[in-house]
């Protein structure tokens, strides 16, 4: 009776296995799911059965194959039942119903299964603590192995499963434990130190490598810092000195050390190494010829990721451990001033190249990791649970608490320049020390560059721009491609983290488009798994094909702050070192050489590409600060940066505020010119435009009214009935453009803000996961258009001023000498700005075409339009830059008419000043700016210096 009982508790949950697997064939995690639960089931029911016995709960009557008094045949049909079958069986069902049906049977069946168990009283406590420990985590790691999610739990539900198997069950069962209490004492502290190696290992496998140790659910990331950059075999080299360590109570254990030694040198060496090189390649023999497998070195080998520690310079407790860091000579660390980070720590913060970010005392437990070994392994117990916090409470206590940056530096850095002077050639092993110096000077001194960039950091005279991912605007953007800094909101940050958190779980699990296929017409080839190490290097250098002219910094600097701020969004994947590093640039003052053309509006791959292959350090930097250290770009890196229009919305932005400027500066010229002619304010009385209520019209007359100081409903003038339609319908054509730019703001307002890279990485995916949405989103047309309707509008009211201009030569108009001349005959006056003027509004004529017209066919005939946004904006900043030139002429002859008024005034205005020279009006200061920056001289004489005052003096006139 009790061997068939025996023979069913096993066989009947084996073969259900069995027949599971068979009807639907586990794949890859679905193994990893099914082995995990079974082994945690396996040591919790172990943990269970030895409590149960000696509380008398239960007891089995079995002889034979029984350990610690539990038959094993029994244990594990247990651990099957409740962990390899439902892990795959009932993989789509919720886990409290599966766990409900499996107690239900338990609870059933254990009555009726006497005399191969015999129950006591209290068993449901044991039934109870099996449920709690055995059966429902169980189930949670399978669940979430095979669904690849919650790493960081399923990580440490690993650690604590191999530390109970490979330790906890030899030593309850060779009796070790039952040694003197000093040696047990003793015994725990030593075997502590190799174990620290081995949780360390495990949890930069999750931080690093997104994955875990168990080779079912593997990191799709090759891991080289931590442990990694030490020994190539962490986890192992940790079993086997806790087994040697062991050996010198019970030498059962030394036995054991070998045989682990044997296995990982072996038959696990083989297999890895086979797995490591088909999937990362060359990184992996590289990786292999710096580190050893068994034997730790003592300082990291220079294969770990890039990393920064930021220390502040202010901070008098701060300081000196920035100093210290530096001395020791760290591998492949920065230590750099805090008061730089463009995020404004609040601790001590390190940050490493593969998104790893730490703060407080865990920052200086991953900077000790760069130092050597023994420094690492103190770093490593930092980093354990609750050891960590119990510092960090430590350290708070002692004043070594968050605190506010200031926004520069206050002074000097003390003790630690006197300490540490620059060497005029420094060693190699001063390099880290001398970076930090240098930083923090040049903190200190304010970056003395002369140009509008010349303070890159933080605290200059330009207030920073915080980036969130929601509030951009056209003006913050112009802000930051002038000089001004940038901060990222932590928030936005941690998002964009746990985008790129859920990119990799979706690449590791299924297709996504250009993280494990090609891209365009190689969207359905996938990515050969040798090759995925390199294939986002590969396809950053293959696109960085940019053609014509370097473009200027301040338009490649719109474009890395639209990029930076649509990074924060959320929804790209990059990883969030990759962010850092770009808001470092930025903030260092340097940016990539960007050529003139690369893109038609459906993402500015070629300059984007650029940009990333500058982060990784194969591109050079332009400008004079200092770069971000080189950034290791991930397969999913690469069109995850370039998925974007952030060139040409850059671009966009600093064309709808050069105009926004030039439009308001229009209203002035015009206001003098209005004055010139002596013309009428009724075509700007508000009773006019109240029954035609354009916004832009209603805006442009109030405008007028407002820098002629005329009233909402202006008296008609004694000696015209009315203007020229140079001044009488600029109301109707100004308000067009002012509408137009209008239109403009509204598609900037989104597209600044959006996260549009295809595909979109959403946690709101099908049943409530995340997912990959592959979309169109990077097809610009809404901007295009804008752009498109901004530059006939802009052609318009430029033909106006270009008009405007040709009315202040004519004497019927104004009652002055034709072209504005002296008093000696057949002079020239100003005559050539008529030329002038009609030639930059021919080249504005020139650029007012929609670009939208143009088509093209593209990637073997996949991509078959495009927008065209690229060439718009372009379009639009030359448009700008010839109605800037069609302002100043108009301006220059508006002052000179201006002046000739004022010299042949009658005798009876004399007594009292025009409304040009009135201060208290608008119009009147604008005069009075002209009339000191232009040449007062009516001789004729060259005018290009007064053409180029007067454009420089349009910023001025739109600030009245």
């Amino acid at each position: 009776m009790i061997a068939a009982e025996r023979a069913l508790a096993m066989f009947a949950p084996l073969a259900a296995v069995w027949v599971a697997a068979a009807v639907r064939p586990p794949s890859e995690r679905a193994v990893a799911a099914m082995i995990l639960a079974t082994a945690w089931n396996l040591l919790a029911l172990s943990l269970v059965n030895a409590v149960a016995l000696g509380a008398g709960w239960w007891r089995f009557g079995a002889e034979g194959a029984v350990v610690a008094g539990v038959p094993v045949d029994v244990l594990l049909g247990w651990a099957l039942l409740w962990g390899a079958l439902p892990a795959h069986a009932a993989s789509r069902l919720p886990v409290p119903l599966t766990a409900a049906v499996l107690v239900w049977l338990d609870l059933a069946f254990m009555p009726i299964a006497r005399p191969l168990v015999v129950l006591g009283r209290g068993w449901l406590l044991g039934e109870a603590l099996a449920v709690a420990l055995g059966l429902v985590p169980g189930l949670l790691l399978a669940r979430w192995t095979s669904e690849g999610r919650r790493l960081a739990a399923r990580a440490a539900l690993q650690v604590v499963l191999a530390g109970g198997l490979m330790v906890a069950v030899p030593v309850a069962l060779t009796g070790v434990w039952r040694q003197p209490a000093w040696l047990c004492g003793l015994a725990v502290q030593v075997v502590a130190v190799p174990m620290v190696l081995g949780v360390a290992a495990a949890r930069e496998f999750a931080t690093a490598g997104g994955g875990t140790p168990l080779p079912y659910d593997p990191p799709p990331r090759l891991v080289t810092g931590g442990p990694y950059a030490y020994v190539r075999n962490p986890m192992q080299v940790s079993i086997a000195a806790v087994y040697a360590l062991l050996g010198a109570l019970d030498g059962r254990f030394l036995l054991a050390a070998a045989s682990a030694v044997a296995y990982g040198a072996g038959l696990a060496a083989w297999h890895e190494g086979l797995r490591l090189a088909e999937r990362h390649g060359d990184d992996w023999a590289a990786y292999r010829r710096r580190v050893r497998p068994w034997l730790p070195r003592l300082r990291p080998a220079a294969v770990m990721p890039e990393a920064v520690v930021h220390v502040s310079s202010t901070c008098d407790l701060c300081r000196p451990l920035g100093w210290w860091i530096a001395r020791r000579r760290p591998v492949r660390l920065r230590v750099l001033p805090a008061e730089a980070h463009p995020g404004r720590p609040r601790r001590m913060t390190y940050e490493r190249a593969d998104g790893l970010r730490a703060e407080g005392v865990a920052a200086f437990a991953h900077a000790a990791g760069h130092l050597h070994l023994g420094w690492a392994l103190a770093g490593w117990v930092l980093l354990l649970p609750g050891i960590g916090w119990f510092a960090q409470v430590c350290a708070d206590a002692l004043g070594a608490g968050p605190r506010d940056l200031p926004a520069s530096p206050p002074g000097g850095l003390g003790g630690l320049l006197e300490r540490a002077p620059l060497p005029p050639r420094p060693a190699p092993g001063r390099l880290c020390l001398n970076r930090f110096i240098h930083a923090s000077r040049l903190l200190v001194a304010g970056a003395g560059r002369s140009s509008a960039m010349a303070s890159p950091v933080t605290g200059g005279t330009v207030p920073p721009v915080a980036l969130d991912g929601r509030g951009l605007t056209g003006e913050a953007v112009a802000r930051i491609a002038g000089g001004a800094a940038v901060t990222l909101d932590p928030r936005a940050v941690r998002e964009a983290g746990d985008a790129w958190a859920r990119a990799a779980q979706l690449t590791a699990s299924g297709r996504v488009y250009g993280r494990s296929t090609g891209v365009g017409a190689n969207r359905t080839v996938e990515v050969d798994p040798k090759d995925a190490a390199t294939h986002g290097a590969r396809l950053l250098r293959s696109h960085a094909g940019g053609a014509g002219t370097a473009l200027p910094a301040r338009q490649v600097r719109a474009m890395m702050a639209v990029r930076l701020n649509q990074l924060l969004a959320g929804g790209s994947g990059v990883r969030p070192a990759v962010v850092q590093a770009l808001a470092l640039a930025l903030n260092a003052g340097v940016h990539p050489e960007i050529h003139e053309y690369g893109a038609v509006g459906t993402g500015d791959l070629s300059a984007l590409a650029g940009l990333g292959l500058a982060l990784a350090g194969e591109l050079p930097w332009q400008g004079e600060g200092t770069p971000p250290p080189p950034v290791g770009l991930e397969t999913g890196d690469a069109l995850a940066l370039m998925s974007s229009n952030a060139l040409c919305l850059g671009q966009a932005a600093l064309a709808r505020q050069d105009l926004g400027r030039l439009l308001q500066a229009s209203c002035a010229v015009t206001a003098l010119s209005l004055l010139a002619v002596r013309g009428s304010a009724e075509a700007f009385a508000a009773p006019v435009h109240a029954r035609r209520p354009h916004a832009g019209s209603i805006r442009a007359a109030a405008e007028i009214r407002r820098l002629i100081g005329a009233a909402d409903r202006p008296a008609p003038p004694a000696d015209r009935v009315q203007d020229p339609y140079a001044l009488r319908c600029f109301p109707q054509v100004h308000g067009a453009a002012l509408d137009a730019c209008a239109a403009l703001d509204d598609v900037l307002a989104v597209d600044l803000n959006a996260a549009a890279e295809n595909p979109l990485i959403s946690p709101d995916g099908p049943g409530g996961g995340p997912a990959a949405y592959h979309h169109g989103g990077f097809y610009a047309a809404h901007l295009a258009l804008a752009l498109d309707h901004l530059r006939p509008a802009l052609l318009q009211t430029a033909r106006l001023s270009a008009a405007r201009l040709s009315a202040l030569f004519e004497p019927a108009v104004t009652g002055l000498r034709p072209f504005l001349a002296d008093d000696v005959p057949a002079g020239s006056g100003v005559l050539i700005l008529e030329y002038s003027a009609n030639a930059a509004l021919a080249a504005l004529w020139g650029e007012a075409g929609p670009a939208t017209l143009g088509h093209a066919v593209l990637s073997r005939g996949v991509e078959e339009a495009a927008s065209f946004a690229t060439q718009s904006a372009r379009q639009t900043l030359r448009a700008a830059d010839a109605y800037r030139v069609v302002l100043g002429c108009e301006l220059v002859a508006a002052v000179r008419a201006l002046r000739q008024h004022h010299a042949v005034r009658p005798m009876g205005e004399c007594d009292k000043d025009p409304v040009w020279q009135d201060l208290s009006v608008p119009a009147g200061r604008a005069f009075a700016l002209a009339d000191a920056a232009l040449d007062p001289s009516m001789a004729d004489r060259p005018l290009t210096a007064d053409v180029a005052a007067a454009t420089a003096l349009l910023d001025r006139l739109a600030d009245l």
